[in-house]
């Protein structure tokens, strides 16, 4: 398309049926060239050979229908089209049809509801044989970024077959599927169709519609990152009703507008105290209210012990607050569960009191920041930064539940976060004082239940982030800290039994798996924490341990650590900014390709697989791989003067520590797969 006039109206593509190309024109169809254009276009249709497959989308705009149009929609009309009368302004159309056959033909138009003003698609796919025509418009009223593509691609692109891990033959033709990133930014996540796939085994489906972005499908260097793919279509379906602007009738949700620039006021489920509930293979969209406490998509509500309930197999889809909420809520079992695109934490422990909860393989992709808590916002939308930014898409306040092979798969913030308070939060303590379970400190003290073979990855700042506490209302740092602000460190220090006096006791975190989160895989305050049998991937650093109460130290054993592994991602296009060449037009700087995505967009960034910060930190038993320097474009020599470098080091000092580094920091049975880089990298790194 970038070779051809892009005229508002209508374009006509017309292939042989091999795929090649036989004719390809456009048609301004508003104003005063619309009667010639018309024109035109009826002799194309007319004179088109039989058996030819022709294809009309609509760029930008039909324009205002008028009598010259007549004699057009009688051309579209005879190729078998039923909706070209029904186009209006700025409504995407396409029709794909074997010229001569009147009922071989697909269509497709998006009505533009009345006030939207943005982006509207229609797309549509023909096959014939094993030829894929592919056509697609796309509509803006005031903006620039319309299109009008025809593809034409094998069956099996057209249509790809996805061999997944276990058995989806419940899964049904017409069922949406999502298929996440597995790249740095979350938001190269897919949602396709299924269609029928005679020949597809029982752990096959096949979806509509080529993949715009890449998505990996092995287990490197021991590293699994393949992407995960969820179903998004369930038989029971609630659906709130959103309006196309934001409105608002108080300051709080004037402000919400203000930020958001949508409506955000939904249905939500809520279960209280008494109630029973077993909610299962429900799909819910557009829930959630973003300016209102307590409504939520899924929530139980201070109900206590729920023994036997459950939230099991459902969807959760464009939330305007949270997929899931346990508030003042024990022994609730949620699991299988599928969420995509919400504001605010995701699965979300509210009052650091919620206990014996067992969250089980649930997929979250899509997690965005909310206004609802300090903790949900933007570090810019708050007075005091220093209380806000600890996105998350698994929000976990308290260590005494059992979260097991959940994925956390693309957050603007973090993926799973620890941060626990002194106290419970909100109406939980009166309601644990009522019942005698009321201690002081006691998330401080007590292990984390269970947390095993949970996946972090796509996400922006972190895949794992244990750190921090909650205010419950309090001093920290000598300045007052607000009720669900973000505190300073997290104190946190096990014990049996989980009290002050108690004996020193490690915290396991086993079988993680944390790969392309931007800025680390994980950070860990010392508190006893130890990780176990886990791999760590293509981040720009791996682990951080930093230090927390005297006495008490963190561990990775038995894990694998790889600098870059074969998941290239998407391939990324540097441009040298540097001082020395601001004497340069952007358009004449250096510039170098790479064929693999770039944490942050920096590949003078070190990638490092432990970065020793504060300490003590151990590591046992691991293996590092792929972490060397590596030139990459010595070309640069001569035209430039320079040789640009991807420093990388398996074992890493902290480059901007402020604080003293603990001297008994701990390196014990650790294996390289490279030959002598660390040292080098380290040179290199100090020289700096």
């Amino acid at each position: 398309n970038r070779y051809i006039k892009k005229r508002r109206g209508i374009w006509i593509n017309v292939w042989n049926p091999d795929s090649s190309l036989y004719h390809l024109e456009t048609f301004e169809t508003i104003g005063s060239r619309a009667a010639n254009s018309i024109a035109r276009i009826v002799e194309i249709i007319k004179k088109t050979p039989f058996g030819k497959v022709i294809s009309l989308a609509v760029y930008k705009t039909l324009g205002t229908p008028s009598a010259v149009f007549e004699d057009f929609y009688l051309a579209v009309e005879g190729l078998g089209s039923s909706l070209i009368r029904k186009v209006g302004e700025y409504e995407p159309y396409v029709i794909i049809a074997e010229k001569g056959k009147a009922n071989c033909l697909i269509e497709k138009l998006t009505k533009r509801p009345e006030g939207v003003t943005g982006g509207l698609d229609a797309s549509a796919t023909f096959t014939l044989g094993d030829i894929a025509f592919m056509s697609r418009s796309y509509s803006e009223v005031s903006q620039k970024n319309d299109k009008a593509i025809f593809r034409a691609l094998t069956r099996d692109s057209a249509y790809p077959k996805l061999s997944l891990l276990h058995d989806v033959s419940s899964w049904e033709t017409g069922d949406e599927v999502v298929v996440a990133s597995s790249d740095f930014d979350w938001r190269q996540y897919e949602v396709k169709t299924i269609v029928e796939c005679p020949d597809c085994e029982p752990n096959q489906i096949r979806v509509d519609g080529d993949f715009k972005f890449s998505h990996f499908g092995e287990v490197t260097y021991g590293v699994d990152e393949r992407a995960e793919v969820g179903l998004l279509s369930r038989n029971i379906r609630i659906d709130a009703e959103m309006q196309n602007e934001c409105y608002f009738d108080t300051e709080e949700e004037e402000y919400v507008c203000k930020l958001l620039k949508r409506d955000t006021f939904g249905g939500h489920t809520k279960v209280l105290n008494s109630a029973w509930a077993r909610i299962e293979g429900v799909q819910l969209t557009h829930m959630g209210q973003q300016s209102v406490l307590a409504t939520y998509p899924l929530h139980f509500h201070l109900a206590d012990s729920v023994k036997g309930q459950y939230l099991r197999n459902n969807v959760i889809r464009d939330s305007n607050s949270r997929c899931i909420t346990i508030h003042g809520t024990d022994y609730l079992e949620v699991s299988d569960n599928v969420c995509l695109n919400h504001l605010g934490h995701g699965m979300f422990l509210e009052d650091s009191a919620e206990q014996n909860n067992t969250i089980h393989r649930n997929l979250i992709i899509g997690t965005q920041y909310g206004t609802l808590l300090p903790t949900d916002k933007n570090a810019n939308w708050c007075k005091d930064r220093s209380f806000c930014d600890v996105l998350s898409t698994f929000w976990i306040t308290h260590p005494n539940n059992y979260f097991t092979e959940n994925v956390a798969a693309g957050s603007d913030g973090s993926g799973m976060v620890f941060a626990f308070s002194d106290r419970p939060l909100g109406p939980s303590r009166k309601r644990l004082e009522r019942r005698g379970l009321y201690e002081e400190n006691s998330t401080r003290y007590m292990k984390v239940g269970k947390f095993h073979r949970n996946v972090m990855h796509s996400n922006k700042l972190g895949g794992l982030w244990f750190d921090n506490r909650v205010s419950y209302g309090q001093w920290d740092m000598n300045k007052f800290v607000p009720e669900n602000a973000r505190m300073s460190l997290n104190l946190y220090t096990p014990k049996d039994p989980p009290k002050p006096g108690g004996k020193a006791i490690e915290t396991e975190l086993s079988g993680l798996t944390l790969y392309k989160n931007e800025d680390r895989n994980s950070w860990v305050r010392c508190g006893n924490i130890v990780i176990t049998n886990s791999s760590f991937a293509d981040s720009i650093t791996s682990y951080i341990g930093a230090h927390t109460v005297d006495g008490t130290y963190c561990a990775v054993r038995n894990s694998i650590f790889i600098g870059e592994t074969e998941n290239k991602g998407r391939p990324y296009t540097h441009v040298f900014n540097d001082k020395k060449f601001s004497y340069l037009p952007k358009s004449k700087r250096p510039v170098h390709r790479f064929d693999r995505a770039i944490p942050r967009g920096r590949p003078s960034y070190m990638i490092s697989g432990v970065t020793f910060y504060q300490g003590p930190v151990y590591i046992e038993n691991c293996f590092f791989d792929r972490f060397t320097n590596w030139y990459y474009n010595d070309s640069f020599i001569d035209t430039w003067g320079i040789r640009p470098m991807r420093p990388a080091a398996a074992l890493n000092f902290h480059p901007n520590n402020h604080y003293p580094m603990i001297p008994r920091n701990a390196i014990k049975n650790v294996t390289f797969g490279f030959c002598n880089a660390v040292k080098v990298a380290f040179l290199n790194h100090f020289s700096a």
